[in-house]
């Protein structure tokens, strides 16, 4: 059973960031505030993380991590071969400049998502959780995984979209912090279930 819940978090998380370079290319606007479809999804793929890294540990944490990388760079080369064969004239309007920017999105998000993910935000979260001796879960999440997360988002924002003309940078920046900081913090509630769900599962 325990082990069967960590498949479907390790799946679920996978899932979630396997469609977010696309998700990514998809901007919204709140008040000023520019930010990528994207973001929703995300919050809850890092709360699944944790509770991976929570209830099992750093390496099989890290070992979520680094599927979820094999997936989408599996995902991207079976399908890219394809599509750049597609003839010219049966592509729908704008999807070639949709298609490099996923790309884009692509690799800048893999990069940024090991960098904070697999080397940082996993090791530092375990780390703690070892000294709060497993105890305060929702307080590790918003000092370690929020902090962290907002770096992340501007890493990868900056990454996917310095080169782009007509992108006012520090409007999206900011907003995708902003956005990052706000839907990752109102998510806490349901990291704290998550985590007591998983952890009556992973006790018996």
């Amino acid at each position: 059973m325990r082990n069967r819940v960590l498949l479907g978090l390790a799946m679920g998380y996978a899932g979630i960031v396997v469609i977010g370079p696309v998700l990514n290319n998809k901007l919204a606007d709140v008040y000023g505030l520019s930010f990528t479809a994207s973001m929703p999804l995300l919050a809850i793929a890092y709360i699944l993380l944790d509770v991976v890294a929570n209830q099992w540990g750093k390496r099989e944490a890290r070992t979520v991590v680094l599927c979820a990388l094999i997936v989408r760079m599996v995902v991207y080369l079976l399908f890219i071969p394809g599509i750049l064969a597609l003839p010219a004239s049966r592509e729908p309007a704008g999807f070639s400049g949709l298609f490099h920017q996923a790309l884009r999105n692509f690799i800048s998000g893999e990069g940024a998502n090991f960098l904070f993910q697999f080397v940082v935000a996993v090791p530092a979260f375990v780390w703690l959780r070892d000294r709060m001796q497993g105890r305060w879960f929702v307080l590790r999440y918003l000092v370690i995984t929020v902090p962290i997360l907002v770096m992340q988002t501007s890493a990868n924002v900056i990454g996917s979209y310095a080169f782009v003309p007509g992108v006012d940078m520090v409007t999206l920046v900011t907003g995708q912090a902003t956005m990052k900081l706000l839907f990752s913090v109102a998510a806490w509630p349901l990291a704290f279930i998550a985590n007591r769900v998983v952890g009556t599962v992973h006790a018996d």
